[in-house]
Parts: C-alpha cells; sequence; structure tokens
C-alpha cells in the first residue's frame, strides 16, 4: 500500500460506514415521514434492499476516489458486494433484515476495509483469494444450514404449545406435517398426518381428503358423550350432532351422518386428543391406529430433526 496500512484501512472504513449510515437514514426517512401510509414505503425497503449493492458501488465509486483508494471502482464493487454477503449472512442466522439495522454500519465497513486490502496489498494473490473466501464463507454456510435453524426454532415454538405433545406411531406410508401450536393462552397443538404418496405440494382437495387432522386441547367443558359431542370447544367445528358412543378406556368415536367425516376422541392426562378425517378414503383403522398408540414426544417428532 502507498499509504500506511492502517490509514488506508481507516479510510476504507469510514468510506463504507459512513455510506452505509447514510443509508440508514435515508431508508428509516422513507419508512416514517415521507411514505408513511403508502405502499411507496414497502416499495423502497423491498426493493431497495436488493438494489444496495449497485446503488451503493456507483455512489461509493467517486467517494472511494475522492479518499485516496485506489483502484476506486474495483474497492467500491467489492466493497458493496463483500457488505452484502455479509448482510444476507447475517439476516440467514435468524436476525431480522438489516436495512435499517445498525449493525449495517460495521458489515459495510469491514467490506470496504476487505475490498481495499484485497485490491491494493502486495501480498501473493493466493492469499488475498483465500481472505476474501474467508470473508464470504458465512454466506453459503448459513444457506446450508438454514433447514437445521429453522427446525430449531419451530421446535422451540411448539414445546410452548402449554399442552402435552401427544404423537401416535405414524403409519406406514405416512408422514407428519404442519404441526404447529395456538398461543396468546388458548393452549392447542395441531398436526396432519398425510400420504407420503401425495407429495409435498398436494392437489387442496386430495390433500383434505386423504389427510388425517389430529388437535390436542383443554377438553370443553360440555362435552358429555354420548349425548354432547363438542370435544375440544373449537369454535371452527361448533356441535357435533349426537351420538358420540364410547369405543374403548376414555375413548369415544363420532361420525357425520354419511359416515364420511369420523372423529375420535381421547383423553389423555387432562387434555384432549381429537383425530378427525374427512373422507372415506382415509381408512378407519388408521384413525384407531393412531389413537391406541399416542404418546407424549419430543418436538423434534414433528418436525423431522
Amino acid at each position: 500500500m502507498a499509504d500506511s496500512g492502517w490509514r488506508y484501512s481507516l479510510r476504507a472504513a469510514l468510506v463504507g460506514g459512513g455510506l452505509a449510515a447514510l443509508w440508514i437514514a435515508f431508508a428509516f426517512t422513507a419508512s416514517t415521514t415521507v411514505c408513511r401510509n403508502s405502499w411507496t414505503c414497502a416499495i423502497v425497503l423491498i426493493y431497495g434492499y436488493w438494489a444496495m449493492p449497485a446503488i451503493g458501488a456507483l455512489v461509493a465509486w467517486p467517494v472511494t476516489r475522492w479518499a485516496g483508494l485506489r483502484p476506486a471502482w474495483l474497492v467500491a464493487l467489492l466493497g458493496s458486494g463483500i457488505g452484502l454477503a455479509g448482510l444476507f449472512a447475517r439476516d440467514s442466522f435468524g436476525f431480522q433484515p438489516t436495512l435499517t439495522s445498525p449493525w449495517l454500519v460495521p458489515i459495510e465497513a469491514i467490506g470496504f476495509v476487505v475490498a481495499a486490502w484485497v485490491v491494493v496489498t502486495r501480498i501473493p494473490l493466493v492469499w488475498r483469494a483465500l481472505l476474501l473466501v474467508l470473508v464470504l464463507l458465512p454466506l453459503p454456510v448459513a444457506e446450508l444450514t438454514a433447514g437445521i435453524r429453522a427446525n430449531s426454532a419451530k421446535q422451540d415454538t411448539l414445546a410452548q404449545a402449554g399442552v402435552p405433545l401427544y404423537g401416535p406411531d405414524v403409519p406406514a406410508g405416512y408422514q407428519i406435517r404442519f404441526a404447529g401450536n395456538i398461543g396468546y393462552g388458548e393452549h392447542k397443538f395441531f398436526y396432519s398426518i398425510e400420504p407420503t404418496a401425495i407429495g409435498t405440494k398436494p392437489d387442496p382437495n386430495t390433500e383434505d381428503e386423504t389427510s388425517v387432522r389430529v388437535t390436542v386441547a383443554a377438553v370443553s367443558p360440555s362435552f358429555a358423550p354420548p349425548d354432547h359431542c363438542t370435544f375440544t370447544g373449537s369454535i371452527a367445528e361448533g356441535d357435533r350432532v349426537p351420538p358420540c358412543p364410547s369405543v374403548g378406556t376414555d375413548m369415544w368415536r363420532w361420525n357425520s351422518k354419511d359416515g364420511s367425516y369420523v372423529s375420535y376422541f381421547v383423553r389423555r392426562d387432562g387434555v384432549g386428543v381429537e383425530i378427525e378425517r374427512h373422507s372415506d378414503k382415509v381408512p378407519e383403522d388408521i384413525l384407531r391406529g393412531i389413537a391406541r398408540t399416542l404418546a407424549v414426544r419430543d418436538p423434534s417428532y414433528f418436525t423431522g430433526g
């Protein structure tokens, strides 16, 4: 470097960090005052996120030249690109988008320092390339581990369901999907058991007709079989037209008049497990097998990992 190393790095950091600070001020202003209650705001923030490297490089070019960083165009291009990679990597690790976050300032500052060092330093090219690879490494790592982190977050959410996570021995040829819970004091856990043959993006009608819905929740105070058959008190279900006779210890069965809708109600440890089908395409043996093999499972049982 023609200049002393630390001064050159400081100027690069000031260019990157300063431009990031100006961007934050612009984005914050656009989202709070200029386009309040307007779709313009959303457009600025969404497209600004992706346009930032191009805009940053164009604006940074004359600024890096003014700051004495040469070749200015390459430092500006690399600095903006490295900064964006750092931004995406941070977001991919589960943080909120950093478009207006103060973290954008050090991320861009480091990006420009690395860019200036890689472009100008006189050490062998292989070492400069290695530094660039190491700096960019968090981005592919974040992408490769995204599924693991998503599963972990899902499991943490399920653990807060407020009811035991009852699950069956999954029947052969079926899989658990769409596990979730309802918070806000309602304490309800639910999931679907679907045939693997229908794939992950089936037609909605096919999915509805071939899947088993399972709900774990508090037993409705009005549940009094065989004459009162609303088991978990779901507003969406309403009262089930009786009867719902006992078919085992703490187990009841209900069906619609045409026999296509069938539900099994199982009471365990003060909570209810409702197992239902919406079509006779689901064999009733599947429902009975689910009802008989219910046990409290670890959250990972419902997320596949």
